[in-house]
Formats: structure tokens, C-alpha cells, sequence
């Protein structure tokens, strides 16, 4: 939401979503509201607090859209795998930073949310001389190929981080990965409590010489995907009585199916730029950059972030 641009004391106008209308009002130096028309006429508001805090979601509305979610990749995993085989122009510009991890002849890799495996496909095409040892895990075991380079593990991590008080830092362990990422999954985890200690989890498996690597997705960007989210967001938190999202929380249907929903949190600059800083105590920022804008369907910009740090 913060891309919409500096606003003046009483607020600006902004023409947004093909013809549907945005504004952006100044709340004094507590939180930027946004208002959007969803299709049936009725306002969305959010709000974010302007030092990158977030307002407190309740652990029900936080269950209810783990579930969803996990409902969702249950039901539509091979539909889903059908549209997730090409690589990201942006894992380019992250290998040139790490890449040399795969020119020694092995490397070990931590995959967290690993999909269908397709990153672990372009390691292998990119580098066919390492002998690549891959720990990944998640939730959908529908979506990952067996394959001899990867031990799958099935988990649910927000379950397990939520049962947690904090994840522990720990030392350099036997086995520690060289690097340890994890694309296309923080825009499904609510809170920004949560999504730090994703990284913290990230950050336990690399070694004292490892990278972590993770993509944030930018959708709101894309005047396409902007106008779907908002219909969805309105149809899919009446039919499941959500109440709570907070700013850049969003529904996104699925290929038109009446009843197929995934939760999704649209990641602004700042929140981009705060969490490039939060494991500055058990890492260092090395890059974070914006790339993969080809597909976003009607102007948007770049429409995924990446961020990289080295322990």
C-alpha cells in the first residue's frame, strides 16, 4: 500500500484499479489507513503503523486463515503444480551472491515451503557438476517428487512457531546448511511476529559461512491481481467469517473456482525494508532487491522482493 505515494495532511486521491478508487489519508504519525471500493460498493480499510509494527490479529483469525490455507494447496496441489515449473529471473541476481556455494563440488541446501521442488530444478540444471544434499520440508507432500538429491520432511511450520515461545538461536551444528531459503511462502504467513521468527527458524539451519534467502511477494503492484484480490477478499471472508486482516492482508481466489481461497499479505516498502533488518543480531544484510515484474499483468512493477543475508 505504501507505493500508492506520499499523501497530504487531508489525504490524496488516487485513481486505482481500473476505474475503483484508493485514497490514502494521513493519520497524524500513528498509522496510514488505506480505503479501497471493493466491486460491491462496500469500503476495505486497513491500517499499519508507520514504525513498521502491526496491529495485534487474534490466534483464531490466525487458525482460521492457517487452515485455509492448507486447504487450499490440499485441493488444488495439482492444478497448482501444473502453473509452478518455470524458474524466477530473480534467483539470477541471488546467485551471484551465493552462487559460488554450488561451484566446490557440494553444497547442502534447506528448503523451507519447498513447493514442487522447482528451485531445487534449477540448482540441478545450473549446476550439474555439484552434488547437492537437499533437507526440505512442507506441508503439502501432494507437491514434491520424490527425488534422490532431497529428503522431504512434511511440516507445518506455523503450527509448530505458534506452540513456541520464540525459536531459540542456536550454535553452529553438524550438518548446518550452506543455504537455507524459502520462496513464495511469508505472503502466507499472517503478523509480523510470525514472519520473523520464520526467518529466525531460517536462519538456525545455516552454518557460521551460510546464506538465507527468502521472496516476498508484492501483488498489490499488479492491477490485475489488485482487482482479484479485492473481489476475493470480500467473497471469501463472508463465506468464512474472517473478521481482523490486517494492512496488506488479502484472499486470492484460484483459476475461478467459487470456493478456492489462499490467504496472502501484500508486502509494502517498508515492511520490505523492515524485515531486511530483523536478524541483524544473527546475520548480515547482504542484498535486497525487486526483480520477476514480466508477469505482473497490467503495469504493476516488480512484483517480488528478494532479501539475502550471510551469517
Amino acid at each position: 500500500a505504501s507505493e500508492l505515494g506520499d499523501s497530504s495532511d487531508l489525504g490524496e486521491f488516487h485513481p486505482d484499479l481500473r476505474g475503483e478508487h484508493a485514497f490514502h489519508i494521513q493519520a497524524g504519525d500513528v498509522h496510514d489507513r488505506f480505503l479501497h471500493t471493493a466491486p460491491s460498493g462496500r469500503f476495505i480499510v486497513s491500517t499499519a503503523p508507520q514504525d513498521g509494527t502491526i496491529a495485534h490479529m487474534d490466534a483464531e483469525t490466525i487458525d482460521i486463515l492457517r487452515e485455509l490455507n492448507g486447504r487450499f494447496y490440499r485441493e488444488q496441489a495439482a492444478s497448482f503444480d501444473a502453473t509452478r515449473h518455470g524458474s524466477w529471473p530473480g534467483w539470477e541476481r541471488l546467485l551471484a551472491s551465493c552462487g559460488h556455494l554450488f561451484e566446490t563440488g557440494h553444497a547442502r541446501l534447506y528448503d523451507m515451503a519447498c513447493g514442487n521442488l522447482r528451485f531445487e530444478r534449477f540448482l540441478l540444471e545450473r549446476y550439474p557438476a555439484c552434488t547437492l544434499d537437499v533437507h526440505a520440508s512442507d506441508n503439502c507432500p501432494q507437491l514434491v517428487a520424490p527425488t534422490e538429491q532431497v529428503v522431504f520432511e512434511q511440516r507445518d511450520i506455523l503450527a509448530e512457531l505458534l506452540e513456541q515461545e520464540a525459536v531459540q538461536p542456536t550454535a553452529e551444528k553438524p550438518g548446518a546448511c550452506d543455504l537455507a531459503v524459502s520462496f513464495a511462502f511469508l505472503h502466507h504467513v499472517p503478523t509480523r511476529k510470525l514472519r520473523v521468527r520464520v526467518l529466525e527458524e531460517l536462519a538456525s539451519h545455516v552454518g557460521s559461512s551460510g546464506y538465507v534467502a527468502v521472496s516476498l511477494w508484492r501483488f498489490m503492484r499488479s492491477e490485475r491481481i489488485a482487482q482479484l484480490a479485492l473481489d476475493a477478499t470480500e467473497r471469501g471472508c463472508a463465506r468464512w467469517g474472517i473478521h481482523g486482516l490486517e494492512a496488506g492482508d488479502y484472499l486470492l481466489g484460484w483459476q475461478n473456482k467459487p470456493d478456492a481461497f489462499r490467504y496472502c499479505h501484500h508486502f509494502s516498502d517498508d515492511e520490505v525494508r523492515d524485515l531486511a533488518q530483523c536478524l541483524d543480531t544473527q546475520a548480515v544484510l547482504v542484498d535486497s532487491y525487486v526483480a520477476d515484474g514480466r508477469n505482473s499483468g497490467g503495469g504493476g512493477g516488480n512484483v517480488r522482493a528478494f532479501v539475502l543475508f550471510h551469517r
